[in-house]
């Protein structure tokens, strides 16, 4: 079983708040453990950890050394699709990230959250999926 993009961000986020330093530090909140801190952000994500024996993962998901090497192992790959709108495709800048209307030639494949995370709802689109 692997987590979703949304876990990932909440597990980040808990270990900001939570462990600002790294993993293995006191919680500001003085919490004992991960699993005890986890039951009190979100407890929908603390029983898909427990359910699914996924203890371990969380603390690599949540230490910055092996963040990016457990998110590549640990984490689902988000589809990723062409989305299109009345002629028009969206298109990421290469400058700032922003997400803007182009043409075809300048479109590229962007995530469903993507989409999400500048604003637009994903159901008004035409979407191609991208492998």
């Amino acid at each position: 079983m692997k987590f979703t993009e949304e876990h990932f961000n909440k597990l980040v986020m808990l270990q900001e708040k939570e462990y600002p330093n790294n993993v293995y530090s006191s919680s500001r909140s003085g919490y004992n453990n991960i699993d005890e801190a986890l039951k009190k952000y979100d407890l929908e994500l603390y029983r898909f950890v427990e359910d699914n024996d996924l203890e371990n993962q969380v603390v690599a998901l949540m230490n910055l050394e092996t963040r990016e090497w457990a998110h590549d192992q640990f984490v689902e790959k988000e589809k990723r699709y062409i989305w299109k709108l009345n002629g028009l495709y969206l298109v990421k800048s290469t400058g700032d990230g922003s997400i803007f209307f182009g043409s075809h030639d300048a479109s590229m494949a962007l995530s469903t959250s993507q989409v999400m995370e500048w604003g637009y709802n994903p159901k008004m689109f035409d979407r191609e999926e991208v492998q």
